[in-house]
């Protein structure tokens, strides 16, 4: 199962580093897991075509 995370990043600056990324991905992830909502910017897809 592959599994894709996407964040939307503003139009006028669309390039993220790895550490905004996983800075983001975490405090999401954390989100989730203490009972909060997020903020809804990220979003997580999974590939159930295989490969």
């Amino acid at each position: 199962m592959d599994l894709v995370l996407t964040i939307d990043a503003h139009p006028g600056y669309p390039v993220l580093n790895l550490a905004q990324a996983v800075v983001l991905s975490a405090y999401e992830l954390y989100q989730v897991i203490s009972g909060g909502t997020g903020q809804g910017g990220a979003e997580l897809r999974v590939n159930s075509s295989g490969g």
